[in-house]
């Protein structure tokens, strides 16, 4: 459940809904438009707001990136949100509760590190 004063913003190659709660700012990454600039890493914080969720089909066709590295903090990956990319590999860290079904279908993953659950239809 996103908090309070919740606000589209973009920063960067990064749109995001930066949302509030217990006192932090926190935001959900909606969509990326050149992941190259980050070579496969994945801020843990945009414009001083804490990188907590990945939305919905954010990544979604992007290319050009074999391994992904996201941050520990984040807790959500959405549906399709790595939908149709060149992810090879994804390293995901020990914060991750929840990820949607299909968040990484018809990409080329492989390999999941750092991932105790095994889980359905990725």
């Amino acid at each position: 459940m996103r908090g309070k004063n919740i606000k589209l913003c973009s920063y960067e190659n990064y749109e995001y809904l930066r949302y509030e709660k217990d006192g932090e700012k926190y935001c959900e990454i909606t969509k990326v438009y050149n992941m190259n600039l980050f070579k496969g890493i994945v801020s843990n914080e945009i414009n001083g707001c804490i990188v907590e969720k990945i939305g919905a089909n954010a990544f979604e066709g992007i290319r050009g990136i074999k391994k992904l590295i996201i941050p520990e903090g984040v807790t959500f990956i959405g549906y399709k949100a790595f939908y149709d990319s060149t992810i090879v590999e994804v390293e995901l860290p020990k914060s991750i509760k929840i990820i949607q079904e299909n968040a990484f279908s018809k990409s080329k993953l492989v390999f999941i590190f750092n991932f105790l659950i095994f889980f359905m239809n990725i």
